[in-house]
């Protein structure tokens, strides 16, 4: 049986994970090079910076369709409670890392979301955080509907349909997936980033 939650505990809770996602991802731009974000730590690896953009691209499939959704009127009333589908629960579980950070199990990426090795630092950094920007938008209006009767079409079929509740947090469980891999990205090539600062003073 899918769990349920407190409707309002449940968007507070991913609001506070996409502003501690905002954070983190603010902390790497703080102590990183934006060219230390497209050191790939292997030749089958992504940089860090491919992997924020494989998150981009699925905010610019979910961020409208959610807005689309909330933006329907009228919206219904919110409840008490929020059940998750079974199938949202599913695909959340299945992103979502363990405590420690690790993945439960790998995947990988639909073509449609494998990123370019070609990349803007800048700007690949810029969109996810003005989209992390639009997420707490929708989850703060979010909080004046019902969660488990709005449905959002998922990316890999828009005959699939998600509640608007387990859209949330199997998007964020994504964001959290990949984040912890940013950070082992970075982990792996901090001996190349040593040698950058060490170049740099010597300049």
């Amino acid at each position: 049986m899918p769990p349920t939650y407190s409707s309002k505990s449940f968007l507070e809770q991913r609001i506070t994970e996409t502003e501690s996602i905002i954070l983190q991802v603010r902390r790497l731009i703080d102590t990183n090079s934006t060219e230390m974000f497209l050191v790939r730590p292997d030749e089958a690896g992504w940089s860090a910076a491919q992997v924020i953009e494989h998150l981009n691209s699925y905010n610019r499939f979910y961020l409208p369709a959610i807005g689309h959704a909330l933006g329907k009127t009228p919206l219904p009333k919110p409840r008490e409670k929020f059940q998750a589908g079974w199938l949202g629960a599913y695909f959340t579980n299945l992103m979502m890392p363990a405590s420690d950070g690790r993945v439960q199990k790998k995947m990988q990426a639909p073509r449609d979301h494998r990123p370019s090795p070609v990349l803007d630092t800048a700007s690949v950094l810029q969109e996810f955080l003005e989209g992390e920007s639009r997420l707490l938008d929708h989850l703060r209006a979010s909080c004046m509907t019902d969660i488990g009767a709005i449905r959002i079409p998922v990316s890999i079929s828009p005959l699939i349909r998600l509640k608007l509740g387990d859209t949330f947090h199997f998007l964020i469980a994504h964001q959290l997936r990949h984040l912890e891999q940013v950070k082992r990205v970075f982990a792996t090539i901090e001996p190349q980033k040593e040698i950058e600062q060490d170049a740099k003073q010597k300049i």
